[in-house]
């Protein structure tokens, strides 16, 4: 959406992107072009080396029962969710519509549509981060804390990570708030974001309303658990900010023509008419299957936050968000966040990644709640915020942020897909036969993974010496070892075999760094090729 170019004392010329042109207006165009700039380049280098994925949620709960309608992973390999008809289907379909498109152009590895899922769930975590941003920006008085909003929206460290991940919990949140951001449009509340960055078309109240209910729908498709954030919106629309019947209406449309549209997804996925969400709490809630994989006290989420938030300073920004709960009382982000966090510490199974919906309200929570402080706050604390130890804090704080930044964008989310990368290429050229020494390496839970495996490759089970070598010598080149581990069995290796390792999950030196026995936590896994020597 074009919009008219303008400029902030002091700055640069803005360009004519109307959310650019909006943010300049608060931190100055030069500032906001960096920010910008870095925010993008962070998402997409987190987009390309986080591979894999980061929970078994995020891959057979989307990507295998994509595989599943596109014909390529049996039933019986699906997780038992499946079988209870209690997952949606909107994300399956946006996976197989996109494998679908790229192989009608003859792009068929599964590795290139994993990164363009990821660099496309990161790119609209940018647009949402600085949307909902500049919501905030014009509650923040102080400058600096504008700037900490806007860089800590696209830069705090685990978000990159986070927010390109094609996962239910992620685009739950993102769906979640991008409805938030339209549904202070329609309410009156978003009018200061854009000025001095005037737009041809903006959208009406009741526009803005049905696009905030359609927004909010999907979300709640994506992840039932936002249902509470939904329900606490819900609220404050009620309580709050009371807007016309309207305003209700159109928001409640779009939500119905959401869930109409994800219920024809649940159709496509299931092959019969099944409403997902009640089959969800039947499973997880009446039957209690949830609570069989463990449960966690109340204060399970306070605990884990404390610890990751990086102490010492997680005990300043967990107290900070605290603040937000109650100086903030009345808005929209409290009421959508803390509704969710206590219907989740409520429910006995808890993981960490149920808060990830929830990242996207963290930084604009923690820049009010400082912002408050630091004008309306009791003195002491003014005080200490703008002492020379508070902001030695501050900036120690940006440090280490920074530097677990750089290693967040780098790491892999999961650390076999290089294995998976390295079969896929290997059988691309002709087929290889893979033999293992335990379980299959796309195995997991007693699940199969279909996604990254190759037609062209084999998986036998090891039993002899002999038996490998006459193999190898049947198909020289084409006959693999895999094994968790960094050496081969000790059976193996005393076989006269050319065995040679072409790639592992970790390299060998990480055991010369083996502190606190860290790789003992890691998936150690190699792949060997086999040879048979000649007689």
């Amino acid at each position: 959406m074009a919009g008219s170019t303008g400029s902030r004392p002091g700055g640069s010329s803005v360009p004519r992107w109307p959310l650019f042109a909006a943010l300049a207006t608060h931190v100055g165009a030069r500032r906001a072009a960096w920010l910008v700039a870095g925010g993008l380049a962070v998402i997409v280098v987190s987009a390309w080396f986080n591979r894999g994925f980061q929970s078994y949620d995020e891959h057979f709960q989307i990507i295998e029962l994509a595989w599943y309608k596109l014909g390529r992973a049996p039933a019986e390999t699906l997780a038992w969710e499946f079988r209870e008809q209690m997952r949606p289907g909107v994300q399956p379909l946006i996976v197989a519509w996109s494998a679908q498109g790229l192989e009608a152009i003859g792009l068929t590895s599964p590795f290139l549509l994993a990164f363009l899922l990821r660099l496309a769930s990161g790119l609209l975590a940018v647009w949402v981060s600085l949307a909902l941003a500049l919501h905030v920006l014009p509650e923040v008085r102080s400058d600096r804390l504008k700037v900490a909003l806007v860089s800590g929206s696209l830069l705090l460290w685990f978000l990159p990570f986070s927010h390109v991940r094609f996962s239910a919990d992620n685009w739950g949140g993102l769906l979640l708030f991008a409805g938030v951001c339209f549904l202070l449009d329609a309410v009156g509340e978003g009018r200061q974001a854009v000025a001095g960055a005037r737009r041809r078309r903006q959208l009406g109240p009741v526009t803005a309303a049905a696009a905030a209910g359609l927004l909010l729908g999907f979300a709640f498709y994506c992840r039932y658990q936002l249902g509470f954030s939904i329900a606490g919106i819900g609220c404050w629309l009620v309580f709050v900010r009371r807007p016309g019947l309207r305003t209700l209406a159109a928001l409640t449309a779009g939500f119905l023509a959401a869930a109409a549209a994800c219920v024809l997804a649940d159709r496509w996925l299931y092959d019969t008419w099944v409403f997902t969400p009640y089959e969800y709490a039947r499973a997880n809630l009446l039957e209690g299957k949830a609570a069989q994989f463990g449960v966690e006290p109340w204060w399970y989420y306070l605990a884990e936050m404390l610890m990751f938030l990086v102490p010492p300073f997680s005990l300043v920004l967990v107290g900070l968000l605290g603040a937000a709960a109650w100086f903030q009382r009345r808005h929209v982000l409290v009421w959508a966040a803390l509704p969710f966090l206590v219907g989740h510490s409520l429910i006995g199974h808890k993981e960490d990644r149920f808060l990830v919906p929830m990242t996207w309200a963290v930084v604009p929570l923690l820049i009010l709640a400082a912002d408050r402080i630091a004008s309306e706050g009791p003195g002491f604390l003014k005080r200490w915020m703008s002492s020379r130890a508070g902001r030695a804090g501050a900036r120690a704080f940006v440090v280490v942020n920074l530097a677990i930044l750089a290693v967040m964008a780098v790491k892999p989310s999961h650390e076999t897909e290089v294995v998976f990368r390295w079969l896929w290429r290997a059988a691309e050229k002709e087929p290889i036969t893979v033999y293992t020494t335990s379980e299959s390496p796309y195995t997991f839970l007693n699940l199969e993974i279909c996604f990254y495996r190759p037609r062209d490759l084999t998986v036998s089970r090891f039993e002899t010496p002999d038996g490998l070598r006459r193999a190898a010598a049947a198909a020289p080149g084409r006959v693999f070892l895999f094994h968790r581990g960094f050496s081969p069995p000790d059976a193996i290796a005393a076989s006269g075999l050319e065995i040679t390792p072409v790639v592992r999950t970790l390299p060998e030196w990480v055991m010369r760094v083996n502190v606190n026995n860290w790789v003992s936590r890691m998936r150690v896994w190699t792949v060997f090729s086999i040879r048979a020597h000649a007689p």
